[in-house]
């Protein structure tokens, strides 16, 4: 009994997830890929690096992974005494990629075989991954700086923004972009996501009941005075439809719709079209090219339907 144990474990050491510094512009025309990167001013690539850690900030209950002295503030955005967004037109700036903390985890199992008789025997087995709670830091965005919002919902803990703030008023909920650029919107209970080429995001509401969203843009500036709104939905959320603009009419070109800004924000809304449509759409449009080649070649009318290609109407 006291004998006949196993122990076995798995070290492991690794460097931190890279990440790439980005600066939320794009500065060539439907350029929805590459990120046309930062500037830096009296700091190196290697000085960022080598700021890359742990470090605590009081009077919240996250850390961040680089020096604060490079951060806006704790929740994020650079500080553009040191980091800045490159918006040089016809221009993209050399690349910055950093390496977040490194991980040190330790595995480990445990076994003991019982024998009862020489047939039958008991096997205690256990295994402990990260045993000691080893913490482990994974960026998989750049932090310096926020670009985006994100609005979820998880049970027991309500309505989650990251990158902005949240509220609810009664059925509707109120998103404000807080990010650097205000630019990008994604509502994970839809799947779906809100990206402007042009533009600002001020608002987005989104009505629980209808799961209609409305979005304000921010007011008209001397060099923006319009809007161009992409939507997508790369998350296939079930129960929720594909959504299209409605309320009014907006020219669409090249996949985005283009809005004239006012002097105050500008509304516009998203509506979802029923997934229930789609799949009656569906089943209506299977049925009937079934029926009309079952005329077509005959079977229609026989023994299986009882009655005569005749006695279809036309649709």
């Amino acid at each position: 009994m006291v004998g006949g144990w196993n122990v076995g474990t798995i070290l492991t050491y690794q460097t931190g997830y890279p990440f790439r510094v980005v600066g939320g512009y794009r500065t060539f025309n439907d350029n929805d890929i590459a990120d046309s990167g930062v500037n830096l001013s009296g700091v190196t690539v290697q000085q960022l690096q080598n700021s890359v850690g742990v470090y605590h900030v009081p009077g919240v209950n996250f850390v961040t992974l680089i020096n604060p002295k490079y951060l806006a503030s704790a929740k994020g955005g650079a500080n553009t005494a040191f980091i800045s967004p490159n918006t040089t037109p016809g221009t993209i700036a050399a690349p910055v990629y950093l390496y977040g903390p490194h991980g040190f985890f330790d595995d480990i199992a445990i076994s003991k075989e019982i024998p009862f008789t020489e047939r039958w025997r008991f096997k205690f087995q256990a295994e402990l991954l990260n045993a000691f709670n080893h913490p482990a830091f994974r960026q998989a965005t750049s932090p310096l700086p926020t670009n985006r919002s994100v609005l979820n919902t998880r049970w027991g803990l309500g309505w989650l923004g990251f990158g902005g703030k949240v509220s609810q008023n009664g059925g509707v909920v109120v998103v404000k972009p807080l990010d650097a650029f205000r630019t990008r919107i994604y509502l994970a209970p839809l799947g779906l996501w809100l990206t402007l080429d042009s533009g600002k995001f001020d608002t987005v509401e989104l009505n629980l009941a209808t799961r209609t969203v409305r979005i304000g843009l921010a007011a008209t500036t001397r060099f923006t005075s319009q809007a161009r709104l992409r939507v997508e939905q790369p998350a296939r959320v079930s129960g929720v439809g594909a959504y299209q603009v409605s309320g009014g009419r907006f020219e669409s070109d090249r996949n985005a719709f283009s809005i004239r800004l006012g002097s105050s924000t500008t509304w516009l809304e998203l509506s979802p079209v029923a997934t229930a449509t789609y799949s009656g759409l569906a089943d209506a449009f299977s049925r009937d090219c079934l029926r009309r080649r079952e005329v077509e070649s005959g079977w229609y009318g026989g023994p299986r339907y009882g009655q005569h290609a005749s006695s279809v109407p036309d649709r």
